[in-house]
């Protein structure tokens, strides 16, 4: 494993003990197991989110909600890891999916705030930059775990996926 995910797993588990995350993960962990499809997690993982919205009274709205619950994905992910179905054989893969999906919805996020970027424009950065990255962390992993196209595979389906879902409420 590289220094890389040494540290943003540790980052990740952090975010798990937090009281606005841990019912989100905990509810997420009921519903992964190896096979499930990715539109059950991430279903399941909006809900939670925005229920947990509703009980802070916060405002929901879908920018911070995909953001939050892709977080949360990834976080029960590194807890209990297990495989998407669909992705490249490998629990790291089901990491790689849901961080690079909290990396475009954050991306995205931060671009809605601007106000002057169109949706399909955010839309097309936020999973471009977020590739990117993955490129680069692909690249630093060349002297630890070694370049890894499958996890590429795994990022690009991973930070296309945010924009496939909307607020169920």
């Amino acid at each position: 494993m590289s220094w890389l995910n040494d540290i943003s797993e540790k980052k990740i588990r952090n975010l798990a003990k937090d009281p606005h995350y841990r019912p989100i993960v905990d509810s997420i962990e009921k519903v992964q197991h190896d096979g499930v499809s990715s539109r059950e997690v991430i279903e399941q993982a909006i809900k939670a989110t925005r229920d947990q919205f509703v009980k802070e009274g916060r405002k929901v709205d879908i920018e911070h909600l995909r953001e939050d619950a892709f977080k949360a994905a990834t976080a029960a992910s590194v807890e209990a890891p297990y495989q998407l179905m669909g992705l490249p054989e490998g629990t790291d893969k089901t990491k790689h999916f849901f961080a690079w999906g909290a990396l475009a919805s954050q991306i995205d996020q931060s671009l809605e705030v601007l106000k002057i970027i169109p949706q399909g424009a955010r839309k097309s950065i936020s999973v471009g930059l977020a590739m990117f990255v993955g490129q680069l962390k692909e690249v630093a992993d060349i002297f630890t775990s070694g370049y890894d196209k499958k996890d590429l595979e795994a990022d690009r389906q991973g930070a296309k996926s945010p924009f496939d879902y909307s607020d169920p409420g």
